[in-house]
């Protein structure tokens, strides 16, 4: 049994492996390989494999057809599938023949009990009921009966009739099926079919049926309804009922006929049609997006029945299953149902409130190699270069530090110019938007706010890159578009994404609100796929021409961190390589040999200081001095954090400038509290010092390159050096 078991393992995987080998699922393959590694059993050669599985016939069969199938396990699959539509097809021609036989009674014979015949004493033989090979007239049984049985002919299924009661002789019983019934309902011995059925002329039984749960319990109902026990009277209304016999009297009067098979058959099917319509509908309406709420009071369940009272999403508990209201419904027919619920819309009703967010449904493109080439070009230089885990694993997850909930957490160093610009794009957001917060209450947003204002900054990002007219947004999906070659390396997130386009601002928007999980869940590569998005909104074609040196920047320099031209990009919509006011020209060596250097074009949303400024490396210009919010991205010692104020008054009136707080947030610092610093620019005897001994922090020198000679006080938080 070990032999055979492993050898039907060792087929089954090399099926497996056929599959996967026809179908190019390289990956998976060599996955298997490794998880399940072959031995000696295992069969490589597809030939050899077939006549292993004896598929030689279904192969050429397969050949044959218009669409051949390519692997092994389809073929076996569209055998099994075909031959069990078969098998169905072929059971109900054969259930409809069985119930169009006419029944008609024998009168010229009189009703005789024969003991010989019919032996209520004799024991059952289990040789009639081999599930291998049976004869005709033999019950076959099915393998999920337990206790039941269904038995011959005439008075053979009646165990409790006594000898001395017979009924009238002018009714015959031969050749007449008895209607089903339980063995558990019987006290007495189950009768063998052999000794039941006499003689070879007699009439030929139907195919035996497999019934469902639900018809199952019907007769097991109909047969503790009627008492089998008590009388014989029960054993002419199951002839009338069942065999079609006219029969012209009878001793007593029943209560009610009991529903013969075919008619329970017919019910039973008539009920599953009327589920399947449902189901069918349901879908119907979930693919077309009509939402409803499912009510059992409207249902097939309750079709036609007394409707209990139903609470929105629970059974109350006086309308349990076991209540009189429900007493029509039985244990087969939610049985039957199991499978059609679960295509059912259990959803609770939408509530009565503010206006949902519409759902925005856009096409779009997947990610194409020519694409990603020149992203990865622009990004890191090369096409076949790879991010490192920094920028892989940075997404925008918040700060839940009370007071700083508005903080985007960097993990390591690298990406913060782009935490950085999206921060404050943010607070522009959440300070100063058309749905601006309370300034009392946007230090600790919710969560649910949080996600508005940055799928609103995002969008705003991608809306300016795009020059106010159009915006692209990348959102990442399962399936990888472009596989690794000598041009192109895959790197887990390029060659998966899907690029989506708008138009519209207010799609856009509405998009960005559905999709900020992509962007804000820990883990995943927000701050690739912000990038990404920026540089098709404005085309990597003029992302390039924005530079300086087109053919050797990019928008990661070395060590992984952000360049100027990534903060520019994401801050201005233009990838520009300086921070000065618009252009300036610098004369070469030679005659008319003259370099444009490319700078702001105009005041900025959001400001920048530098302290490379302070060391006089550079030069920032008044459009990004003076933005149109106080809000200012902050360079100092390769690293960039933020700076804000919570009153537009500070950019928009000079005496503001006299005596303001700015806020300070670091996202890699963890803060643990706020920093809240008091600039003064009053006390026009304050000099700052000068001495690089004096150890003046950073931020101080990037502050008085906005205010010259202002006094700083950190109101007691210890200065950041």
């Amino acid at each position: 049994m070990e032999r055979t078991n492993a050898s039907i393992e060792a087929a089954t995987a090399s099926l497996v492996r056929e599959y996967l080998s026809r179908k190019g699922f390289k990956e998976t393959l060599a996955k298997m390989d490794e998880e399940c590694p072959r031995n000696e059993l295992s069969i490589s050669n597809r030939q050899t494999l077939m006549k292993h599985v004896h598929l030689d016939k279904l192969m050429k069969k397969n050949k044959e057809e218009i669409e051949p199938l390519k692997a092994m396990l389809e073929i076996m699959t569209k055998f099994f599938v075909e031959r069990r539509l078969q098998n169905q097809s072929d059971r109900c021609s054969a259930n409809q023949s069985n119930f169009d036989v006419n029944f008609s009674p024998q009168v010229d014979q009189p009703f005789q009990n024969n003991t010989s015949s019919v032996s209520s004493t004799s024991r059952p033989h289990t040789n009639g009921y081999s599930t291998k090979k049976a004869d005709k007239n033999d019950l076959v049984m099915d393998d999920d009966v337990e206790g039941e049985t269904v038995i011959g002919v005439g008075m053979a299924g009646i165990m409790s009739i006594n000898e001395s009661e017979s009924p009238p002789p002018q009714y015959s019983t031969k050749n007449v099926l008895a209607r089903p019934v339980s063995a558990k309902q019987r006290f007495s011995m189950i009768s063998n079919n052999d000794d039941i059925l006499t003689g070879r002329n007699r009439m030929q039984q139907p195919k035996p049926l497999r019934l469902s749960v639900s018809q199952k319990e019907q007769q097991k109902k109909d047969s503790l309804s009627n008492s089998i026990n008590s009388s014989p009277e029960f054993f002419y209304d199951a002839l009338r009922s069942n065999s079609g016999i006219n029969i012209e009297e009878k001793p007593k009067k029943t209560e009610s006929s009991p529903l013969s098979f075919e008619d329970l058959l017919m019910k039973g099917e008539e009920k599953a049609n009327r589920l399947q319509r449902i189901g069918l509908e349901n879908k119907i309406k979930d693919t077309i997006g009509e939402e409803k709420p499912y009510k059992v009071e409207t249902s097939s369940i309750f079709a036609g029945k007394s409707k209990p009272a139903l609470n929105n999403n629970n059974f109350t508990k006086g309308a349990s299953l076991n209540s009189p209201k429900t007493t029509e419904l039985e244990l087969g027919d939610i049985d039957d149902m199991e499978s059609d619920l679960t295509d059912l819309n259990l959803k609770p009703a939408a509530p009565v409130g503010p206006k949902q967010l519409k759902l925005v449904k856009v096409p779009s493109t997947p990610m194409d190699l020519k694409t990603a080439m020149a992203l990865k070009n622009l990004m890191l230089g090369s096409p076949c270069q790879l991010y490192i885990d920094e920028w892989l694993q940075q997404g925008y997850s918040f700060c839940d530090l009370p007071d700083l909930k508005y903080g985007i957490v960097q993990k390591k160093g690298g990406p913060c110019g782009v935490l950085a610009a999206v921060q404050a794009c943010l607070l522009q957001e959440m300070l100063f938007g058309d749905s601006k917060l309370p300034s009392s209450r946007f230090k600790n947003p919710t969560r649910a706010e949080r996600s508005k204002y940055l799928a609103l900054a995002l969008s705003n990002i991608f809306w300016r890159a795009g020059d106010f007219a159009r915006a692209v947004v990348t959102v990442p999906s399962e399936t990888s578009h472009i596989l690794s070659s000598t041009k192109f390396k895959q790197d887990g997130v390029t060659e998966q994404l899907s690029i989506y386009t708008f138009t519209s601002f207010d799609t856009l928007s509405s998009f960005m609100q559905q999709s900020i999980s992509e962007f804000e869940t820990e883990g995943k590569p927000g701050v690739i796929l912000t990038i990404y998005s920026a540089m098709l909104s404005r085309k990597c074609p003029q992302v390039r021409g924005d530079f300086d040196e087109p053919e050797q920047s990019t928008l990661i320099g070395s060590h992984g961190y952000c360049t100027q031209e990534l903060v520019n990009l994401l801050l201005t919509g233009r990838a520009v390589s300086n921070v000065f006011n618009d252009q300036e020209q610098l004369e070469g060596t030679g005659v008319g040999d003259t370099i444009i250097l490319k700078g702001i074009s105009g005041r900025s949303d959001i400001g920048l200081l530098s302290l490379f400024e302070h060391y006089q490396s550079c030069k920032v210009g008044t459009y990004y001095k003076t933005p149109k919010n106080p809000i200012w991205v902050v360079c100092s010692e390769s690293h960039f954090s933020v700076l804000f104020a919570a009153k537009r008054d500070l950019v928009n009136d000079w005496k503001a400038e006299r005596r303001f707080d700015l806020f300070y947030y670091d996202g890699l610092s963890r803060q643990q509290e706020e920093i809240r610093l008091t600039i003064s620019t009053l006390n026009q005897a304050y000099k700052p010092p000068v001495s690089e001994d004096d150890l003046v922090p950073p931020l101080e020198h990037c502050i008085r390159t906005k205010w010259p000679d202002a006094e700083i006080d950190w109101n007691g938080y210890e200065p950041i050096l």
